[in-house]
């Protein structure tokens, strides 16, 4: 039976991220030629932190292109989480800006990896 076949999951980061107290971090990723896409984002936030971290998907109009205003999926990640997994689902395909917002202000966030698994 023909039909979308799931590949091997990709990094998307060669190393963790810090995002500093009341910063934003942006990654982008154009899926190229796939039926869709599974996303995972693998965050640790600080547990003296008063507030927690948005993860925010954008479309864009392709790789480098304007995105869009409103954020097409949103997850939070609370506070004093170590190596807490989002599963974002499956995603069309296309280009997206994977936004991470540290609310807190006082204490850093770690982003530790994207993960995606196309199916093609």
């Amino acid at each position: 039976m023909a039909g979308p076949a799931p590949q091997s999951a990709e990094t998307l980061l060669t190393s963790a991220v810090t995002i500093s107290a009341n910063s934003t971090h942006t990654e982008e990723y154009d899926s190229g030629q796939c039926y869709e896409f599974e996303l995972w984002v693998d965050m640790t936030t600080n547990g003296s932190a008063t507030e927690g971290v948005e993860i925010r998907l954008k479309r864009k109009t392709g790789s480098g292109g304007t995105k869009g205003s409103a954020p097409w999926r949103v997850k939070t990640v609370d506070v004093g989480q170590s190596n807490y997994v989002s599963y974002f689902g499956a995603v069309p395909p296309g280009t997206i800006d994977i936004e991470v917002e540290n609310k807190d202000g006082t204490y850093d966030a770690t982003l530790n990896q994207i993960y995606v698994r196309k199916a093609t």
